[in-house]
């Protein structure tokens, strides 16, 4: 709920500046070389929400495991999971390899 509440007053308060960008994409020199929209409030709320939601999926994921041996279903969500992490780290550190080599 919190989350959705972040969310909810970000995109109300975004509805504040429609349309965006009428200030800086206007034909007057002087208004549109000083127009700036300050989005920053609105970015935080977005980030807030985003986090929160992280937040409850690392919760949820730590509530799921608590059941792993009552549920087989869970329990071969956890084993598919766990068993993806080798190749998944193997990858990494190769894209790891090639983006240093390549950025060099």
């Amino acid at each position: 709920m919190t989350s959705f509440t972040f969310r909810l007053t970000a995109y109300l308060d975004a509805a504040n500046y429609l349309p965006m960008g009428q200030k800086e994409m206007s034909n007057d020199k002087d208004t549109a070389e000083t127009a700036y929209t300050n989005l920053q409030g609105i970015a935080t709320k977005v980030e807030t929400a985003r986090l929160i939601n992280s937040l409850n999926a690392v919760l949820l994921w730590s509530k799921c495991i608590k059941y792993i041996a009552f549920f087989p279903y869970v329990q071969f969500l956890f084993y598919t999971v766990k068993d993806a992490m080798g190749p998944f780290f193997v990858f990494f550190i190769m894209f790891s390899i090639l983006a240093i080599g390549f950025t060099l």
